[in-house]
């Protein structure tokens, strides 16, 4: 199969401030890849590289054949990604989002119109589809970035965070829906704290610390990983609290 992303010792820096530094993963198509870690270990730092929002201060990255800042039009329609901050428009409903990709994708009335429907009651918003995003719950607006990022069948999707926020039954939706996706053929990365849900998806965990892959394996027996992450990233230990 061949490699549909492609990274070498990559490393991002802010003045001396390093964010990411030398990660390196290769993925194929139809397997998922989840960077896990604490809250500033570079996870979403690597996802914006990958998609092309931010440049890469060393190291080289080469995803569907491109390197990511300089693409093509004709690439940024065979990636689907789902960003940090979710890039909805407030002004804009749920509906008229999906739309409005569809139309930046190049889907004909009748396709997207099917993709659309599907895709609004497979997550619950066919009724709140005319709502403002503005007005919509975080979970509902996490729904419809993922909506969008899936809407052009991409084969690749790009993922920060895709469980966070949501019910457990839309958790549940999610992740059958991203290993079908899976299964037929696009390649994935994703960000998640929810390691109950990544060892149900990933194919590969990559453990981030300080900006460096700290460990790395394929998927573990369930809360073999969970046991892993704690071990390697401590939790804090408890204050007296006497003021409280």
């Amino acid at each position: 199969m061949s490699v549909i992303v492609d990274c070498r010792m990559l490393s991002v820096s802010y003045g001396t401030f390093v964010a990411l530094e030398g990660f390196s993963l290769e993925l194929v198509p139809g397997r998922a890849a989840v960077l896990v870690g604490p809250n500033g270990a570079g996870k979403s730092t690597c996802l914006r590289v990958l998609s092309g929002l931010e440049s890469e201060s060393g190291g080289a990255v080469s995803v569907l054949g491109q390197r990511p800042q300089s693409a093509s039009r004709a690439w940024r329609r065979e990636v689907g990604v789902m960003p940090e901050h979710l890039g909805l428009f407030d002004a804009l409903s749920i509906e008229e989002h999906l739309r409005l990709g569809a139309e930046l994708y190049g889907l004909n009335g009748a396709d997207a119109k099917v993709r659309i429907e599907e895709l609004l009651e497979l997550l619950g918003l066919a009724e709140g589809r005319g709502r403002f995003a503005a007005a919509c719950s975080y979970g509902m607006r996490k729904k419809t970035a993922l909506a969008l990022a899936v809407l052009h069948a991409p084969k690749l999707l790009i993922l920060d965070e895709p469980f966070e926020g949501l019910d457990p039954a839309s958790c549940e939706t999610v992740l059958a829906l991203l290993n079908e996706l899976k299964r037929r053929g696009a390649g994935l990365i994703v960000s998640s704290h929810m390691l109950m849900h990544v060892e149900r998806l990933a194919d590969e965990v990559l453990l981030l610390d300080g900006g460096k892959v700290v460990w790395r394996s394929e998927a573990k027996a369930e809360g073999e990983l969970r046991a892993h992450y704690l071990d390697v990233v401590k939790a804090g230990a408890l204050p007296a609290l006497e003021w409280f």
